[in-house]
């Protein structure tokens, strides 16, 4: 293995754990935002902190994940699998509390 092949596998490990940590501080705010827009005033409980909507969404991720993959990513280039991780990392959760941000406004 060449130095170069060495420091592009090091780069592409550290994508996937930057990612994943991204993906789960999104998710966590996404739901906590979400859980005091729409669960705390129907519901009566307590808001959730970041980091406890952190843990809860890696729980229900963990319980409800679908494992199979329709998608064949060894195919796909460098350049869509990072627009793919950003989509689901980022863009996703921030979607979806737009769309909760327009339903509480029709509430």
């Amino acid at each position: 293995m060449s130095k170069e092949e060495g420091l592009s596998c090091f780069g592409l490990v550290v994508l996937f754990v930057l990612s994943i940590v991204v993906a789960s501080l999104m998710n966590g705010w996404a739901l906590s935002v979400l859980w005091g827009w729409f669960v705390s005033p129907i519901f009566g409980v307590p808001n959730l902190q970041i980091m406890e909507a952190i843990g809860f969404s890696l729980v229900v991720g963990m319980l409800t994940q679908n494992t199979s993959n329709k998608d064949d990513d060894s195919e796909k280039s460098f350049g869509a699998l990072i627009v793919k991780l950003l989509a689901v990392a980022v863009f996703k959760p921030a979607f979806v509390v737009f769309l909760g941000w327009i339903i509480l406004k029709f509430m």
